[in-house]
């Protein structure tokens, strides 16, 4: 059919199309046919994508807008009116296309810009098409050509702005089809799978038959004229432009771009298992387990892109001082001058990066400005996190079967590897009142030092002053209540040894106990059993000034009297001890009394060496504990 035998106002509109210029693309394109050309490309490796639908409907107000952006191409005065009489006399949907084709002109001249940039000889790097109201550029990787992607973004976003669209009536999708993202495209989804020979094929499927593309929408009304959503529309809007609404909106496509199958039902199940069973539960670890046999190609795909990756670096004599640097790291140590001089050869030899590393710094500020806030407050926070990463203290109750509330295991690591030394670990029981938790204090402090064989922290509260707590104090005991915070502190060696690592050590951790517990330093007491009372002599000597009172039982040795006169004592004995003889005991007693050092002797007759319960058990020691106090 001619032009002549068409209706005037189509000629019209024809006649206008040609002095604009031709359509770049046809409007009446099949979709079927597109889809298939698009998946096509895709295979040739333009896996980037980004494509824009203009999700506008044409009711009344849509179509006066078309005609306004229509007459915004157009130069002429007279034209545009006769434009505009014309379509006010007939509204036909022909008419649409043929005003999109106008409207959409610069878009149109973009695009071919775009392909002619990406063409290198008989290859195109760069694809690009139109078909109504939808858009899509198509791009590979080579680095080259790269920059034009986002330069053609920029443009139609730029042309979009100025032929007045709302951002809410712009669908686009900015995505990597090989990353597994899927393109929704002409009410088609096409993503790239694996085909029988494990080649990455694009399929693509219809979704829904809508009729987006420039269609009449019916809008849902209520109570006749009055629309519910246009007063929400401002707000949407504004929270499209929002950073933290885009952020969510691209996870919210990330997670739907995501193939789900049945090999991710372990990952999803091992939260779950977790959650109910425990994470050591034999349900989760199983779980866990299945996860690498069930996704095993995945191990295969990392392993095949490191070893791509490693292959594609262009190695150099620059490179020689990177490569070095782990060595020298694992040789020499972190706190070695060695590795961070060869940090500086890096730089030296590599000063291309500091370049790099500006222009960075240039285009991304605001992750600059938050990187140097983190960093200022590391720094700041460094004295802090050196002295909790130093010593690493943790202290979690103790679940023992015969041991009331209050006790718990410890556990304090000495000078750390973050100051070049060894890194020991002091491991300690600790019973704090449950009337007193939760208290300001300060606390009252009771330092236990145990027998021999009580030198592990399996055995810490089998004897002595633990077990006289667990049996006769708290609520309903014979005992009531203790008054103190009580510290047992384990010496590997069982010995206490003045001077050793270990008791240096037990000092550092019971310096920790004391802050962390809000302890008075002027009412700490000591005490201990056996080997431990001979600890109790070697600490008081070593250690006078830290102590308000001191009580050993049945200790192997005898102090300086000089060194200790100073202190309370309560010694305690047993009569018939065959393995610390009484003898030297009371001559130590009549020492200290001729010094006129505050004594007390409780000697137990017919008992051998374990009288604990005798020491411990009565409620007159902590009486008389309680009533000290160093000046």
């Amino acid at each position: 059919m001619s032009n002549h035998s068409l209706p005037d106002p189509i000629a019209a509109l024809q006649r206008l199309l040609g002095s604009v210029g031709s359509p770049a693309f046809p409007h009446d394109a099949d979709p079927e046919k597109t889809i298939k050309w698009i998946a096509g490309q895709i295979d040739k490796g333009l896996c980037r994508v980004f494509a824009v639908h203009i999700n506008e409907s044409l009711d009344e107000e849509g179509h006066k807008r078309l005609v306004e952006r229509v007459c915004q191409r157009i130069d002429d005065p007279q034209m545009i009116e006769a434009l505009q009489e014309t379509l006010a006399a007939s509204l036909q949907p022909e008419f649409v296309p043929l005003l999109v084709n106008v409207a959409f002109a610069e878009i149109d001249h973009i695009l071919q810009q775009a392909k002619t940039l990406g063409r290198e000889e008989n290859f195109l790097h760069v694809q690009c098409l139109r078909v109504g109201n939808e858009i899509i550029v198509l791009t590979d990787r080579d680095p080259r050509y790269e920059w034009i992607l986002p330069a053609v973004q920029k443009r139609l976003r730029e042309e979009l702005a100025h032929l007045h669209y709302e951002p809410a009536a712009l669908e686009t999708q900015s995505l990597d089809v090989s990353l597994g993202h899927r393109l929704r495209f002409l009410d088609y989804e096409l993503r790239l799978v694996k085909d029988r020979h494990g080649e990455m094929r694009a399929r693509y499927r219809l979704v829904e038959k809508s009729k987006r593309r420039y269609a009449p929408k019916t809008r849902w009304r209520l109570f006749g004229r009055y629309d519910p959503l246009r007063f929400l529309q401002p707000a949407l809007n504004w929270m499209a432009k929002k950073r933290s609404w885009q952020i969510v909106e691209r996870a919210c496509s990330k997670a739907n771009a995501v193939q789900v199958g049945w090999r991710h039902l372990p990952i999803t199940l091992l939260p779950v298992l977790m959650l109910l069973f425990g994470w050591l539960s034999p349900l989760a670890l199983l779980c866990l387990a299945a996860i690498p046999v069930c996704n095993w190609r995945w191990i295969v795909d990392v392993l095949l892109a490191g070893y791509e990756k490693a292959n594609s670096i262009q190695a150099s004599w620059r490179h020689l001082p990177v490569t070095l640097f782990p060595v020298l790291l694992y040789l020499f140590g972190w706190r070695s001058l060695i590795p961070w001089l060869d940090v500086v050869v890096i730089f030296a030899c590599n000063w291309h990066w500091g370049r790099s590393i500006l222009r960075w710094m240039g285009r991304h500020k605001l992750d600059t400005v938050m990187a140097t806030c983190a960093a200022a407050a590391l720094l700041a926070l460094s004295p802090l996190l050196r002295d909790i990463y130093a010593n690493r203290p943790r202290e979690e109750e103790a679940v023992f079967s015969r041991l009331p509330a209050g006790f718990y295991w410890g556990e304090y690591h000495g000078p750390s590897w973050w100051n070049g030394e060894p890194t020991p670990v002091t491991y300690y029981g600790l019973y704090v009142p449950p009337h007193l938790q939760g208290q300001r204090g300060p606390f009252p402090l009771i330092v236990y030092l145990h027998g021999y064989g009580e030198r592990t922290k399996w055995r810490i509260f089998k004897a002595g002053l633990p077990a006289a707590i667990a049996q006769r104090f708290g609520i309903n005991k014979p005992n009531g209540i203790f008054p103190f915070v009580a510290f047992f502190p384990i010496d590997p060696t069982g010995h206490f040894q003045a001077g050793s690592v270990e008791v240096e050590n037990i000092m550092q951790t019971l310096d920790y106990v004391i802050g962390r517990h809000r302890i008075d330093p002027a009412r700490i007491y000591l005490t201990g059993i056996s080997a431990g009372g001979s600890g109790v002599w070697e600490l008081a000597q070593a250690y006078p000034d830290r102590w308000a009172a001191v009580v050993p039982v049945c200790s192997f040795i005898s102090p300086e009297v000089e060194k200790v006169r100073h202190l309370p004592a309560w010694i305690y004995h047993g009569a018939k001890d065959q393995q610390a003889p009484v003898e030297r005991e009371r001559y130590l007693v009549q020492q200290l009394q001729a010094a006129g050092a505050e004594v007390h002797y409780t000697e137990v007759p017919n008992k051998g060496h374990y009288i604990w319960e005798e020491a411990y058990n009565p409620k007159t020691l902590y009486k008389w504990l309680a009533s000290k106090k160093k000046e």
